[in-house]
């Protein structure tokens, strides 16, 4: 199986999206396992300087995002990672 790499920001999403859920007893143990099975990475000075030039940019376009999702943007182009996702703010 290959190893999934979860920038923390996505992992504080996961446990957001579960306690937020409709079912959250259900869930959490769910997202729980997911996460304990991939390796979460924390942030770092790098991704912050990374944060700050791809905010500022997006903004320069007139095209901001949320802020989170910056902060996983940063830390792709920090680590060199594909990002794998349906959100339509990484188009």
């Amino acid at each position: 199986m290959p190893e999934i790499t979860l920038p923390m920001i996505v992992v504080g999403e996961l446990l957001f999206g579960a306690e937020n859920s409709a079912r959250p007893l259900q869930n959490l143990p769910r997202y729980l396992e997911f996460i304990s099975t991939c390796v979460a990475v924390p942030l770092g000075r790098e991704t912050a300087a990374i944060y700050a030039q791809t905010r500022l940019a997006l903004k320069r376009k007139g095209r901001p995002i949320p802020m989170n999702d910056v902060w996983i943007s940063a830390q792709c182009l920090e680590h060199g990672w594909g990002l794998v996702t349906d959100d339509t703010d990484f188009d």
